[in-house]
């Protein structure tokens, strides 16, 4: 029987997947208490993004997976403000809410992905979306003259599958969807094919991209 236990709730206009560092300002009093009892239990918190609506003030309805959070890092700051480093580190399904606190808590459930895919079919897409990762993040990094580095793509399938979810310029709504789905090979698959849209997009935008040359132009204040 699948375990169910109670855990704060941080409403965002962010998707957090495991594995992804998520910098925070804590400056809401609800907030404030919220992260300083998780320090105090060495607990984690929920991210879920919110359907609409801001995280501030008054709370929208979220979506039912969110990623737990781990806090990382704590820079405490005047009256009682934090900037903190938190790291996604698995999914959950959120069964029910509730304002038993200052901050929105929640019934919630673990939600592993499920395994179904063979896995030499896991390996092998997971081995295709490496290679055009790699094409990806130069492209992106000389178009936006970024200064993006990833040392070393992960060997694991379902964490390159949240890094590349991670890293697409994607909608919220889209990355919500990536972080919903159940099965790990159907997962690999769109954000396999996410990717590779994405790097059309990319090529076409390369292509039409004036040379350095004609880039330079004159300017004359008369």
């Amino acid at each position: 029987m699948t375990e169910h236990y109670e855990i704060p709730l941080f409403p965002l206009n962010t998707v957090l997947f495991p594995g992804m560092v998520l910098p925070l300002h804590i400056f809401e009093e609800r907030y404030k208490i919220m992260i300083q009892q998780c320090l105090a239990e060495s607990r984690p918190f929920g991210v879920v993004l919110l359907k609409s609506g801001q995280a501030e003030g008054e709370l929208g309805p979220v979506y039912e997976i969110g990623t737990t959070a781990e806090v990382k890092q704590v820079d405490r700051l005047p009256e009682g403000r934090m900037n903190i480093i938190t790291v996604g580190l698995s999914r959950f399904r959120v069964l029910e809410t509730h304002d038993l606190h200052p901050y929105l808590s929640g019934i919630v459930e673990d939600l592993p992905l499920e395994q179904t895919g063979q896995s030499v079919e896991i390996n092998t897409l997971a081995k295709r979306i490496s290679s055009i990762l790699v094409d990806y993040l130069s492209l992106f990094k000389t178009l936006s003259k970024s200064n993006l580095e990833i040392e070393r793509l992960p060997d694991d399938p379902e964490a390159l599958g949240y890094l590349t979810a991670m890293v697409l310029p994607v909608s919220n709504y889209e990355k919500q969807q990536l972080l919903s789905i159940r099965d790990a090979h159907a997962m690999l698959e769109q954000t396999y094919s996410l990717l590779r849209h994405e790097i059309q997009i990319l090529d076409i935008l390369a292509n039409e991209r004036p040379s350095e040359e004609d880039d330079v132009f004159s300017f004359s204040v008369n």
